[in-house]
């Protein structure tokens, strides 16, 4: 597969809709207005999106510089070599290992009172994260 490919399927919405879709029990529990972001490697060009809206997961690509900050309550950043093996598994267990081999990182990007109020106590805890203390994946803390 070459390298322009490869940026192709990381960045394909299909994709990563049909993840978020085969994984919705997941994220059960965030409120409409949760949005997480995805970065990919050292490309700071696109972030994927993951927003719910009306009761749903919503995906799309944006460039992360035309956004309003925060950009997302939740950042994860995963190794570009990993992205395949996270589409590939809906069951989340693959996700759950990269954080905590630490090829995915996570930080809070809102107070730990707003990402309460969002929903993602739940979300976080089924990731094996949790507020406070070592959480999110060696980066900065939720």
């Amino acid at each position: 597969m070459t390298i322009e490919s490869e940026i192709e399927r990381n960045f394909n919405v299909e994709l990563w809709q049909n993840w978020v879709e085969e994984s919705s029990s997941f994220f059960a529990g965030l409120l409409d207005g949760s949005v997480m972001g995805i970065l990919i490697g050292e490309n700071e060009d696109q972030i994927i999106l993951l927003e719910k809206k009306d009761g749903k997961i919503g995906v799309k690509i944006e460039n992360p510089e035309e956004l309003e900050r925060p950009i997302a309550d939740i950042l994860f950043k995963i190794e570009e070599g990993k992205v395949k093996e996270v589409l590939k598994d809906s069951s989340f267990v693959k996700f759950i290992e990269l954080l905590s081999n630490q090829k995915i990182r996570v930080y809070g990007l809102r107070s730990q009172a707003e990402l309460m109020n969002k929903g993602y106590t739940g979300f976080l805890g089924r990731l094996g994260l949790n507020f406070g203390g070592s959480c999110c994946g060696g980066g900065s803390c939720c």
